[in-house]
């Protein structure tokens, strides 16, 4: 085989031939997972909403109240 061309025309034939065979198998594959991711999402974030409508307010404690300082030229009982 030495100085034909039959080496470069199998790999062409063969690398063709399996491009055409795993191009749409891999296109099919990541645009199938790209499609149920987004399914997904919106699942989640449905549910999410419905807990958070559903969920009893929450409390209050001492230690989260924020107090505002009086001014420092604010008089009581003028």
């Amino acid at each position: 085989m030495a100085h034909t061309w039959t080496p470069e025309v199998i790999k062409a034939v063969f690398g063709s031939t399996l491009g055409l065979a795993m191009n749409p198998l891999c296109a099919m594959i990541a645009l199938g997972s790209e499609d149920s991711v987004r399914h997904h999402r919106n699942e989640v974030h449905a549910q999410n909403v419905r807990e958070m409508e559903e969920a009893p307010p929450a409390l209050v404690t001492e230690a989260e109240r924020v107090v505002r300082p009086k001014p420092v030229h604010y008089r009581e009982g003028v």
